[in-house]
C-alpha cells in the first residue's frame, strides 16, 4: 500500500491475508470452508422481522454458521434473518437454512448458508477469543 493510503483499502488488503490464510487451515481439512468453533448467542427471525427462536452458534464459517437451538427441526430452504452477537461482534445478516435435525427430544441443530460473508478479520478475531488460532 503506498502511503497516504486510506483506512477501509488497508482494511480490504488485510481481509484478504486473513481470508487467504483461513482457506489454507481448510484446504487441510478437505472441507470448502474452515469452520472455527465459536459460540454465541443468536436469534432468528422470519424475513418479516418477527424472532423464532433463540440459538447458540455451534462453528462458524467465512459463508455458514451450525446453531444449536432448543424445538424442532427447522424447514430447509427457509429465508431467514439471524443475528449473533458476541463481544464486538454484532451481525444481522439474511441466511438460508440448508439443513436441519433433532439431536435430542428437546434440541435441534441447523446448518444456515449466509448471504453475505463474514469478514475474514472479524472470524479471525472471533476465534482468537474463543482460544483457537
Amino acid at each position: 500500500i503506498i502511503k497516504p493510503f486510506k483506512i477501509m483499502d488497508l482494511l480490504g488488503r488485510v481481509d484478504k491475508l486473513v481470508a487467504r490464510s483461513i482457506e489454507n487451515r481448510s484446504e487441510k481439512t478437505g472441507r470448502k470452508e474452515e469452520r472455527l468453533r465459536i459460540v454465541a448467542d443468536c436469534e432468528i427471525f422470519k424475513e418479516d422481522g418477527r424472532r423464532v427462536l433463540a440459538a447458540k452458534s455451534q462453528d462458524v464459517s467465512l459463508n455458514g454458521l451450525k446453531v444449536r437451538y432448543a424445538g424442532g427441526p427447522l424447514k430447509p430452504r427457509t429465508t431467514v434473518l439471524v443475528s449473533v452477537k458476541m463481544n464486538f461482534l454484532d451481525l444481522l445478516i439474511g441466511a438460508m437454512i440448508v439443513w436441519s435435525k433433532a439431536v435430542s427430544m428437546h434440541d435441534s441443530v441447523a446448518g444456515l448458508r449466509l448471504n453475505d460473508p463474514i469478514p475474514p478479520s472479524s472470524l479471525s478475531a472471533l476465534s482468537r477469543l474463543n482460544g483457537g488460532p
